[in-house]
């Protein structure tokens, strides 16, 4: 019996599993922790790329709102919230305020969905895998109402199919999360999206899609990755987690789509990959060289508990790999733990490694905050291998607490009179987030300098 087991595909062991799970609940553990940084990085790449391609009253009108929510928080560094971003995207594509703004819309644009298994394998005939969805909410403003709730997939070439409908009463959505179960699309290899539809008193919202993976021969490379050899210093076990959490319990990671990024680093030795940089709960150091040149490295600070979200996709990704490819630069994410200053010596070690010669820390937002305690406690240790900084910083003028090596700051309001010898001080935009769109070039600018 255990071998029948074991020559199931996947997707029938994580179905079975799927019927007598416990229902889910967002961010409950480092996981689901985790899996939340996706949903905002996904979220903030879908707004950037519909406010790049916005007609001009558009944009206005999504600019106006992000300042209107920026100017009403007391939260330093604060990003638009996950509903806030659906928000301005639809503003960004035309939308009327009231619109974009209704209560209905809202609701649809609360709801998160964590398809299991997180990829499906291609097919042509037949039914399609079966996929067990849980819908949550991820915001409990708006209240709870009675909807119809319908799930679409769009195709590679925007055609749609129903994947399924079903009534639910309010009560539904006040719990942890609950269940629908659809069948995958026959596909070839292709990026799939699964979005909901809330419809009520002959209205109807549409929420953020999730995108699903149709990836080649899933079950035998997933099969080999649970017991190949990683590259040289690839942390397998961390992608080998990222790769479990998305088949079996549909949670995302933020630095890649689906499950190629977790199958490449035992395929590729090029490929971009999770490395250790310590013992046991150690940070880790994601990403990769464009090609063989080795002219340095961008690290982008990434610590627990923050609200930020990876500029690695969507078109902040695009200008940001692009700015690394045209310099010979790595790219990399350092995940560390807040208050950990030897961690972030360690990984900046690992990265200066990698690349050869000391690396460029850049440190965004609210993480520019933690950042700036971390310098202050590993100067105790003498200097950190860096060089260099990019501090998009939430509060106006030079930030007080930076290491000594050559740094460019964005900051909101004035510049100061006086600006420090080694600090290059760059006026940043009125809303702060929308800074993500400039800082591949001025960071570009700056190295030309």
């Amino acid at each position: 019996m255990e071998l029948r087991l074991a020559l199931l595909p996947l997707a029938v062991l994580v179905w079975g599993a799927a019927l007598a799970a416990p229902q889910n609940a967002p961010a409950t553990s480092a996981e689901q922790a985790l899996h939340q940084t996706a949903v905002r990085t996904e979220r903030s790449a879908r707004f950037f790329a519909a406010f790049t391609t916005a007609e001009a009253p558009a944009r206005e009108a999504a600019q106006a709102f992000l300042g209107e929510v920026q100017r009403a928080s007391d939260a330093l560094g604060r990003r638009p919230s996950l509903v806030e971003l659906e928000i301005a995207t639809r503003l960004s594509g035309g939308a009327r305020p009231e619109d974009a703004r209704s209560e209905l819309a809202r609701f649809a644009d609360g709801l998160d969905l964590e398809v299991v298994p997180g990829a499906f394998a291609p097919g042509s005939t037949g039914l399609g895998a079966p996929l067990a969805v849980t819908v949550y909410r991820l915001q409990s403003d708006p209240p709870a109402r009675d909807v119809e709730l319908a799930l679409e997939w769009i195709g590679p070439d925007g055609a749609r199919t129903r994947a399924r409908t079903e009534p639910f009463g309010a009560q539904a959505f006040r719990a942890p999360g609950f269940r629908m179960f659809v069948r995958a699309p026959l596909s070839e290899p292709a990026v799939w999206r699964l979005v909901p539809i809330v419809r009520a008193g002959g209205l109807a919202a549409e929420g953020a899609p999730v995108e699903v993976e149709c990836v080649a021969d899933l079950d035998a490379r997933a099969a080999r990755a649970r017991v190949a050899e990683p590259p040289a210093g690839a942390d397998a076990g961390a992608a080998r987690q990222r790769l479990e959490r998305l088949l079996r319990a549909g949670l995302r990671a933020p630095e890649g789509l689906g499950a190629t990024p977790c199958l490449l680093p035992f395929e590729d030795p090029a490929a971009p990959a999770w490395r250790s940089t310590g013992d046991g709960d150690g940070p880790l150091l994601y990403g990769g060289f464009a090609d063989e040149r080795r002219a340095g490295a961008l690290v982008f600070l990434l610590t627990d508990g923050e609200a930020e979200e990876l500029p690695l996709t969507g078109p902040v990704g695009d200008a940001w790999r692009g700015l690394a490819q045209d310099r010979g630069l790595g790219l990399f994410v350092l995940s560390t733990k807040v208050g950990d200053a030897a961690g972030l010596r360690r990984g900046l070690a690992e990265a200066a490694r990698l690349a050869g010669t000391d690396p460029i820390l850049v440190a965004r937002g609210r993480t520019l905050i933690t950042a700036s305690l971390l310098f202050a406690t590993a100067a105790a240790e003498g200097p950190l291998p860096l060089a260099g900084l990019v501090a998009q910083s939430p509060a106006p003028g030079v930030p007080r607490l930076l290491p000594p090596v050559p740094t460019l700051v964005i900051a909101p309001g004035a510049p100061p009179l006086a600006v420090p010898r080694d600090v290059t001080l760059i006026q940043g935009a009125d809303v702060s987030f929308l800074d993500e769109l400039r800082l591949p070039a001025l960071v570009g600018e700056w190295l030309g300098r």
